[in-house]
């Protein structure tokens, strides 16, 4: 083998070298990009469920309210901690 076909091959193997690693970088790039698009949908799927989701929970929670009786709160009652304690035995009637 001469010294211009060695060299001829060597550019040769270089230029495959390179468009393949070049076609490599692309393919990459096309997949990572289709992968965020895949991300971002998916985001904005559980997104739109969450805000459904949320908007069902409010609307539950108006119905429990427009059914639920309306009681006025009991009044505290206060307790005499030195008042003596009744006992049950006394109060009940003897048979």
């Amino acid at each position: 083998m001469n010294t211009s076909t060695v060299s001829a091959a060597t550019e040769n193997a270089k230029q495959t070298c390179g468009a393949l690693l070049s076609t490599l970088a692309g393919l990459g790039t096309t997949w990572a990009a289709y992968g965020l698009k895949i991300g971002k949908m998916a985001l904005e799927q559980s997104a739109d469920a969450l805000g459904k989701t949320a908007h069902t929970l409010d609307t539950l929670a108006a119905e429990l309210e427009k059914k639920a009786p309306v009681e006025a709160p009991k009044a505290d009652v206060v307790v005499d901690a030195d008042a003596p304690k009744a006992d049950a035995s006394a109060a009940a009637p003897a048979n």
